[in-house]
């Protein structure tokens, strides 16, 4: 059986669009879901005016995730994926940030299907992957996606251009990443194969 490691801001709930906002208010810049990445924001704006991001979301971080919707489809997949694999929330959410998370999920009826639920904070997602024995990792920034050992990174990015993560495997829906992990449930080293045709059966589709 495989097991998933699901993170959860940006990839199973839509938190992302409160970051958006706060862009917005604070660096005057208007964003795309995708480029919501420390990775892509680094080079747009300062360091102070991250900060200030940030900290406006951990303020409100209770209210901002209860009102957070699922991204599209993102349960329905999941669900289906429980029958055949274990997933794990794996967060780098800490204390009460953490717990909003597992709240939300529970608000959604999806606790059923996770067999676990794990924070990364004071560590890394990798590590907490090794521990819980996953084989896969499927997170919305770049950072967690990269360097895994022993572990498969899926990059989820709603909308996002395929060119973004070259080095990689991204997906733009979670019918791309309920493609890949069935492909990786039939032969793990075929991965690099299935991909493409995936893409080709679904090449555009957001949130389908």
């Amino acid at each position: 059986m495989i097991t998933i490691g699901v993170d959860f801001d940006g990839t199973i709930a839509d938190t992302t669009k409160h970051r958006l906002r706060a862009v917005q208010e604070i660096c005057g810049l208007v964003l795309q879901p995708w480029e919501m990445d420390r990775e892509v924001l680094q080079d747009r704006i300062s360091a102070e005016e991250l900060r200030r991001v940030k900290e406006q979301f951990v303020e409100q971080n209770e209210t901002l995730t209860m009102h957070s919707e699922p991204i599209p489809f993102a349960l329905g997949w999941i669900a289906q994926l429980s029958k055949h694999c274990a997933i794990r929330l794996i967060t780098d959410r800490p204390g009460e940030r953490f717990s909003y998370a597992v709240d939300w999920i529970a608000a959604h009826g999806a606790s059923k299907y996770f067999s676990s639920v794990h924070s990364s904070a004071g560590t890394t997602k990798g590590c907490v992957c090794l521990e819980q024995g996953c084989d896969v990792l499927v997170d919305d920034s770049v950072r967690h996606v990269t360097d895994l050992v022993g572990v498969t990174g899926i990059l989820y990015k709603q909308g996002a251009p395929r060119d973004m993560f070259a080095t990689g495997l991204l997906a733009t829906s979670w019918m791309e990443i309920s493609g890949i992990v069935s492909g990786l449930g039939r032969e793990k080293w075929k991965i690099e194969t299935a991909y493409p045709q995936i893409q080709q059966a679904d090449p555009c589709v957001v949130g389908l």
